[in-house]
C-alpha cells in the first residue's frame, strides 16, 4: 500500500513539475498571442526612471526574479522603456506592511503639464486592503 502511495505522490509531482511555469517567462502560446515579457527577472533591462535616467541600483535591486526597493530608500517610479497600448497586464505583487505602491499605466510627460508634467492611470496596491 506504501508503495502505491509513494508511486500517486511521485507522479502528481512530476506531472505539475511538466505544466508549472518558470517565474519571469512566457509561454509558447503566449508568445504566439503576442505577450510581451516587461521584466526579464535578472536585470532592470527595459526599465528606466521617469526622467529617462537608469534605474538607480541605490533604490532598486532584483531579489529572487523580482523588482524590490531597496529598504529604507524613496524607490521612486520606475517605467518600461517601451511604450504600450492596447493591452492586458498581468503582475504578481508582494507587499509589506506600510507598502505605498501601485502600477501607473499610460504613463505620458507633458513639457508643460500643470502638476508637475506627468500623467498616468494608477491602480493602488496597499497593505491595507490585501493588495490588488
Amino acid at each position: 500500500m506504501k508503495k502505491i502511495i509513494y508511486l500517486v505522490v511521485l507522479f502528481l509531482l512530476i506531472v505539475a513539475n511538466l505544466y508549472s511555469q518558470t517565474p519571469n517567462t512566457l509561454t509558447s502560446k503566449e508568445i504566439k498571442n503576442g505577450w510581451v515579457l516587461l521584466f526579464d527577472g535578472t536585470s532592470t533591462n527595459g526599465w528606466t526612471t521617469t526622467k529617462g535616467q537608469p534605474v538607480p541600483e541605490g533604490s532598486w535591486k532584483i531579489i529572487n526574479s523580482s523588482i524590490n526597493t531597496v529598504t529604507g530608500s524613496k524607490g521612486g517610479d520606475i517605467i518600461t522603456v517601451n511604450e504600450y497600448s492596447d493591452f492586458e497586464l498581468s503582475a504578481d505583487f508582494k507587499i509589506t506592511p506600510g507598502c505605498n505602491s501601485g502600477i501607473k499605466y499610460f504613463f505620458t510627460t507633458y513639457a508643460r503639464f500643470r502638476y508637475g508634467g506627468k500623467r498616468a492611470y494608477p491602480v493602488a496596491v496597499s497593505w491595507r486592503f490585501g493588495g490588488l
